[in-house]
């Protein structure tokens, strides 16, 4: 069996000339691609040129005997319709005495090749592109993060600021009205010392005379007026440690953060220190219904009860009726609800008094923080305000 020719196998276009470009043969595929070129330079038999290819690298192949490999471009200009890529390799070689000299040309159609890897080449460079893109654009975001976050910080600052303002008119409203509600016991306590020690004094005259006739009598005379002294500083005392104690169940001194609680012990308690503002003035009906514990953190809660429950004495022009109803909203809630005969809440102001900075009070009075900080605890603790209000008529302020 013979063995077949390697240079008749190669599947690229071959051909074997000579050291002056001149085609001495050919393998199939060379013909089937160009014809007979037999004698033919190879300039003009494969690329229709006159004159040798610009970039050949045969000549270098034989000087130096090596494999040399370079692009040609035919059919048409570099980068047109119909441009057909070859790859050109030379491989030299020389007779056995040194005297033929020759070499064999492979053309390979690398235009697809070609086309792949520009199409690789322009999408790595979009690719390049996009990812610039991005990064510039998470560049872009980054900042805008730390912009949102620098705001974040001011809105905390700002929040931390309203609640410690908030806070500070609260207290001052608690001390303006736990001064005057002691004011009064505890003027009736010094008015009554310096009664009941000139009645001491003259007790002790008489015990420290001679006892003369009528002595018993005299003695029995200055007990009554000793004991209404003493019964008038035992009501002033008790009505402070009334006012004390309430003040004490409003601000929940030293108790936990959250516990279960009567509703109605911090609604009492906020009424018994705005009972200065009501004494005289505003009748207070409490309409209290059975309602279980709730969890909550009181002093929280009992500031929401003091908010809406002074909102209600300052609505109020002159005499008027504050109620406080409670009862149970379904198996799990309750409800408790402020009514006052105030001056009510315009149409169109009711869907803003929760913004905080809105206040319809006039400048000095409302700090416009109250019911947004009110709004703000109740939602946390998983309730919600319901608000009802006709001009002239009243406003029901209910928390379910």
């Amino acid at each position: 069996m013979s063995r077949p020719d390697v240079f008749d196998l190669l599947p690229e276009p071959a051909s074997v000339q000579s050291a002056g470009f001149a085609v001495r043969a050919q393998n199939p595929a060379s013909r089937a691609e160009y014809g007979d070129a037999a004698g033919r330079p190879c300039h003009l038999a494969f690329f229709g040129l006159a004159e040798p290819c610009r970039g050949c690298l045969a000549r270098e192949a034989l000087r130096r005997g090596t494999t040399e490999r370079w692009y040609m471009v035919s059919g048409a200009a570099p980068g047109e319709v119909g441009a057909t890529y070859l790859e050109v390799t030379c491989v030299p070689f020389r007779g056995a005495d040194g005297a033929d000299a020759g070499f064999v040309e492979t053309l390979r159609d690398v235009t697809t090749t070609l086309g792949v890897e520009n199409h690789l080449i322009r999408t790595s460079e979009a690719l390049s592109e996009e990812i610039d893109a991005r990064r510039e654009e998470a560049r872009r975001i980054a900042g805008r993060a730390e912009e949102l976050q620098e705001q974040v910080r001011n809105l905390l600052e700002a929040r931390a600021d309203a609640l410690q303002t908030e806070k500070m008119a609260s207290i001052g409203r608690l001390a303006a009205g736990v001064a005057h509600e002691i004011h009064t016991p505890l003027s009736t306590i010094v008015a009554n010392q310096d009664l009941l020690q000139r009645r001491l004094k003259r007790l002790e005259e008489l015990l420290a005379a001679p006892a003369t006739e009528g002595f018993a009598e005299r003695l029995r005379a200055e007990m009554p007026v000793l004991r209404e002294l003493l019964d008038l500083h035992g009501l002033a005392a008790a009505r402070i440690q009334k006012i004390v104690r309430s003040l004490r169940l409003f601000a929940h001194l030293d108790r936990a953060e959250q516990e279960l609680v009567d509703p109605h012990e911090g609604i009492d308690a906020s009424l018994a220190l705005l009972a200065h503002e009501t004494k005289g003035r505003i009748e207070v009906v409490r309409d209290y219904g059975p309602i279980p514990h709730i969890l909550c953190r009181p002093d929280a809660m009992n500031q929401v009860y003091m908010n809406l429950l002074q909102n209600a004495v300052q609505a109020i022009e002159g005499k008027g009726t504050i109620r406080v109803a409670t009862r149970c909203d379904g198996p799990d809630h309750v409800r408790i609800e402020f009514h006052d005969t105030g001056c009510g809440i315009a149409p169109e102001d009711q869907s803003r008094i929760f913004d905080p900075g809105f206040t319809t009070k006039p400048r000095g009075i409302g700090t416009g923080l109250g019911l947004a900080i009110s709004y703000r605890t109740v939602d946390e603790h998983g309730g919600r305000f319901l608000v009802t209000s006709r001009v002239g008529q009243g406003t029901c302020v209910a928390l379910r």
